[in-house]
């Protein structure tokens, strides 16, 4: 806030209000939808709506996030109380809440926000296309009207086709009608129209599809039931009005003869309180980079200010919460400016909480699942399959797998093996560096130049070395040899040791064998590890002195830096318009020259 507010302005505080009214009606409804995924009563996911959003006005740093519940959310919440009693649901909730703000908060003073720059893009389209098949398929029971419980995707599949045969009419038909409306109407932001009064009225319509859908559904069921006929579809539950008091979370309950101890707490919620904060701001990294024009996102204070978020809304009986996809498009399509856009969605949230509950019972439970299918339906990301097949097949694979086993074993399997065979792709580069191998002829002779296209550590020195032993071995065995250091940045004391084992096989057999293009940091390293038989020289004009044991002839007066054992310059005197070249000076004639000087 210390970044935007001196600098507020009339038209930032006009162009917030309308992106925040724009939110409010878009959040309200799916706050609704949302609690209704993690199969929570619809006030959780409004005190969700309302409680992070003033918080993220003060620490915020991405205008475009809209903080609140979001479908992934409530899904991982689902994942991790969904067996919970539910006399203790409430308890366990806060303390998930509570425990991800923990988290985050130590993330963030840890400043380890470059744990989401480990999680590429495969990973991340893989994901969250599993997580919207997830979703969609949780929903469907709710758009043919049917009852079951299920622990996973699965047993969801498995009971569909159990119970498809109880299917209501009235729901399905409201269902498949709300989401061909919804649809429809996300296309009007796309017409293209010359006056534009219409234009920004179709793009009005387009943003507000959520609560107009909602809202004209409240009304029918509302009408039938005034107009004494029976409502052919289900209704949500009666919606507690106001917000809640705020308490801390529990931590361990004691009620009766029932004693839940913290610990046992922690152990049902499992690894939730530690992959929802991860997902929590991968979330909004990507919204940030996706949406963001105005400078380079802080993935640290993102973490404390999700922990602050969250930690708070742990208080208000609250879901945990971060930044949605859908909300930041709608967000950043009505010109949002700064976060306060954040204050005013979540003040009309508060409005609705105390003056609309009384109607939230008439809202079909078949919509608010329409809602949440068109919502995450155009999350499923088919056109990089189109690119990957063309670009990098390799990716393609981390896509599928990663999809496939967030839909078999869960969410967080499939984004830690995703993540898993991502990093084992960068360690396989490391450890087998694709090497260049190029034979040159100068004036003295022939000689091999071997260019590897990475850094030099512990992972690639044996490849290295067997490379080495393998050119050397095809081709003449007294062939000196030159190893371009043009991409080692960094080198280990592993990597060190390996080449000085190198340099003595090379010296056993008598071959000459020398490290060029070597940067200051590399030779530091290499003077204070205690080797002494590698051979560096900083530049390639000077191999030729190594490996042939010639003197180097230049075009211009320069002075060479020269690494073996130890530094020592060469110089070179211009007489009579050409230059004089002098080789380098062994311990005798340097004290013979300063003699006679």
């Amino acid at each position: 806030m210390v970044k935007w507010a001196p600098l507020y302005t009339k038209m930032d505080f006009i162009s917030d209000l309308i992106a925040g009214v724009t939110l409010g009606l878009t959040i309200v409804p799916q706050s609704i939808a949302y609690a209704s995924l993690a199969r929570l009563p619809a006030e959780i996911g409004l005190y969700s709506a309302c409680t992070g959003g003033f918080l993220y006005v003060l620490f915020g740093t991405i205008r475009q996030v809209s903080i609140g519940p979001t479908s992934l959310m409530s899904l991982l919440t689902l994942q991790y109380i969904g067996n919970v009693p539910p006399e203790y649901m409430l308890h366990y909730l806060c303390l998930l809440t509570f425990l991800c703000g923990v988290v985050e908060l130590l993330m963030g003073f840890l400043r380890l926000g470059f744990l989401t720059e480990i999680i590429s893009t495969p990973v991340t389209s893989g994901f969250t296309s599993a997580s919207s098949i997830i979703i969609i398929v949780s929903q469907i029971r709710h758009i043919l009207g049917i009852s079951y419980k299920s622990k996973n995707t699965k047993d969801d599949i498995y009971h569909l086709f159990e119970h498809f045969h109880e299917f209501r009419y009235g729901d399905t038909i409201l269902g498949i009608f709300c989401i061909i409306i919804l649809l429809s109407l996300r296309q009007f932001k796309n017409i293209s129209c010359k006056n534009k009064t219409l234009k920004k009225l179709c793009w009005f319509i387009s943003i507000s599809r959520n609560a107009a859908v909602v809202c004209s559904s409240c009304f029918v069921a509302y009408y039938i039931e005034s107009s004494g006929l029976k409502i052919p579809f289900k209704l949500t539950p009666n919606v507690t009005a106001g917000i809640p008091s705020p308490k801390l979370p529990s931590f361990g309950i004691y009620e009766g003869n029932k004693t839940i101890s913290f610990f046992e707490m922690t152990e049902q919620l499992g690894s939730g309180f530690i992959i929802i904060p991860i997902v929590a701001v991968l979330i909004n990294v990507s919204i940030a980079k996706a949406f963001a024009t105005d400078g380079i996102t802080d993935a640290t204070q993102e973490m404390l200010t999700l922990s602050f978020c969250n930690i708070f809304a742990s208080c208000f009986n609250s879901m945990p919460i971060c930044g949605a996809f859908t909300r930041s498009a709608v967000s950043n399509a009505s010109g949002v400016r700064t976060p306060f856009s954040n204050f005013y969605s979540a003040l009309i949230t508060i409005l609705a909480l105390t003056f609309l509950t009384p109607w939230f019972r008439y809202i079909p439970k078949a919509t608010l699942a329409a809602v949440l299918i068109a919502a995450v339906l155009v999350l499923i990301d088919f056109e990089i399959v189109t690119v990957l097949w063309k670009f990098c097949r390799r990716d393609l694979i981390i896509v599928i797998l990663t999809l496939i086993l967030c839909l078999y074993f869960g969410i967080e399997i499939g984004l830690l093996i995703g993540v898993l065979c991502n990093l084992f792709h960068l360690l396989y580069l490391w450890a087998r560096p694709k090497i260049n191998c190029e034979k040159r002829k100068n004036e003295y002779g022939e000689y091999l130049v071997i260019t590897p296209d990475l850094g030099l550590f512990f992972l690639g020195t044996d490849y290295l070395y067997m490379f080495l032993a393998k050119t050397a071995r095809d081709n003449d065995k007294n062939l000196p040899v030159s190893v371009n250091c043009c991409y080692f940045k960094g080198m280990d004391y592993t990597a060190i040791k390996s080449l000085s084992m190198i340099s003595r096989d090379f010296e056993s057999r008598n071959q000459q064998l020398i490290f060029f293009n070597v940067c200051d940091f590399i030779i530091k390293l290499y003077k204070n590890s205690g080797c002494t038989n590698i051979q560096f020289c900083a530049i390639h004009e000077n191999v030729n002195e190594y490996l042939f044991n010639k003197e180097i002839n230049f075009t211009r007066s320069v002075t060479v830096p020269i690494i073996d054992t130890e530094l020592q310059e060469i110089k070179y005197e211009v007489k009579n318009n050409e230059i004089e070249d002098k080789p380098l000076l062994n311990e005798n004639e340097k004290n013979e020259r300063l003699l006679k000087e």
